[in-house]
């Protein structure tokens, strides 16, 4: 049996004066979980956060710091809970192939899939302007080297299929990666810079820079 104890010390030590008034020591709760416990993550400025057991893949949530958890239902075998640096409303649980996104904190879910299980390196390129924009890296062949891999995008978040940008692409990212890069320009807020296998050969000397305003 597991234990996840004293959760979120930033998020108690701002209720200390709460918990002061009620009690001389400070606030401890343990919550039993029958698995080992991975990929704890928080959504900046709350309470809420995410954990998920290593054997099994599930994922819990708490809305009140880790007092208290609830298993996530819609989620199973999770590999990897990925968080918008950009939102702290948006997270991305990553499984074999098929995936869920929340736009709340966890309080709801909505799930897309691709053909193959995201890859281990940087499975999601987050547009630092507008959540709904998100690219999804699949796994990269790596029979042969260069390893190559499939992108795809959505630009709604995930409401509509997604849609393959490009294929053999050793990286690809938002030209909106960062929040000082094109800040306060509209001209660029849907650029997609991509680095793929040459015209000819997959030979990295030949690789490409492609450009995509979908």
């Amino acid at each position: 049996m597991k234990y996840l104890q004293g959760l979120l010390l930033p998020a108690l030590l701002a209720r200390a004066p709460v918990a002061a008034a009620k009690s001389d020591g400070p606030l401890v709760a343990t919550t039993p979980f029958g698995n080992d416990l991975v990929n704890l993550m928080y959504f900046d400025d709350s309470g809420v956060a995410l954990v998920q057991e290593l054997e099994t893949g599930d994922v819990w949530r708490s809305h009140d710091a880790g007092k208290e958890w609830k298993q996530i239902t819609e989620v199973h075998k999770a590999l990897r809970i990925a968080k918008n640096p950009y939102d702290n409303k948006v997270a991305i649980v990553l499984g074999e192939q098929k995936h869920w996104v929340t736009y709340d904190q966890g309080e709801h879910w909505a799930s897309f899939e691709t053909k193959f299980a995201p890859t281990p390196n940087v499975p999601v390129g987050w547009h630092a302007g507008d959540s709904k924009k998100v690219l999804i890296n699949e796994m990269e062949d790596c029979f042969t080297a260069p390893c190559l891999g499939r992108t795809y995008y959505t630009a709604d978040g995930f409401k509509s299929d997604l849609k393959v940008l490009v294929e053999h692409r050793r990286m690809c990212q938002w030209a909106r990666g960062s929040k000082r890069f094109l800040d306060g320009q509209d001209k660029h807020g849907s650029r997609i810079l991509c680095i793929t296998r040459g015209k000819y050969s997959d030979r990295s000397k030949d690789f490409r820079l492609l450009v995509s305003d979908k």
